[in-house]
């Protein structure tokens, strides 16, 4: 991406000598690293909300090569707002968050194929509505089952017990951001 931006850059600086080059894209899943990259390389760039792009109510139909267009039009004019570009370090404070929610969506995924399993084998009496636990985790490994069926049960509750120690883990470096980030003391009073 590096050279390929360098390139980018030396191409507008050679087809437009002397003038103010002014880049816009739609925030989307690229993140802030290519605004990054082409502000320290002199440009001017900007990142727009996907509903902030005018659109004719007759041109409802995205594609790249209208989006395109329209950016260019309304940047030339001067009618798009940028959105908040976070820094670095509080970009990496909303990779934390994300994860963590990652994990707890894969420990849900793993929580509904153990209790899944469970009612396939008619053990129903196993899981109640209060959801899974470390202690009924670790007492659903101990079960009596035939080999198989004992070994799919402990995969899935390893998997389970894995994920739930990387959500502790992942807290604990949520709580130590916390202690170095102005924004929380404006968040717990909220």
């Amino acid at each position: 991406l590096l050279a390929d931006l360098r390139l980018l850059v030396e191409y507008c600086r050679s087809k437009f000598k002397g003038a103010e080059i002014s880049t816009a894209y739609e925030a989307a899943s690229c993140g802030f690293s290519l605004h990054r990259l082409l502000a320290n390389s002199g440009l001017n760039s900007r990142i727009v909300h996907p509903a902030g792009v005018e659109v004719a109510v007759r041109e409802r139909v995205k594609n790249d090569r209208r989006d395109s267009e329209k950016i260019a039009t309304q940047l030339a004019e001067g009618r798009l707002m940028g959105i908040h570009i976070p820094t670095v370090q509080r970009e990496g404070f909303r990779e934390i968050s994300r994860l963590r929610e990652d994990f707890v969506r894969k420990r849900n995924r793993v929580s509904a194929q153990i209790k899944s399993f469970l009612h396939r084998q008619g053990l129903f009496s196993e899981m109640d509505d209060n959801g899974l636990s470390k202690n009924k985790v670790v007492a659903l490994m101990e079960r009596a089952l035939s080999e198989d069926l004992s070994f799919t049960l402990r995969k899935l509750c390893e998997e389970w017990l894995y994920l739930t120690e990387q959500i502790e883990r992942i807290k604990e470096r949520l709580e130590k951001q916390a202690e170095n980030d102005p924004l929380e003391k404006i968040y717990e009073s909220l």
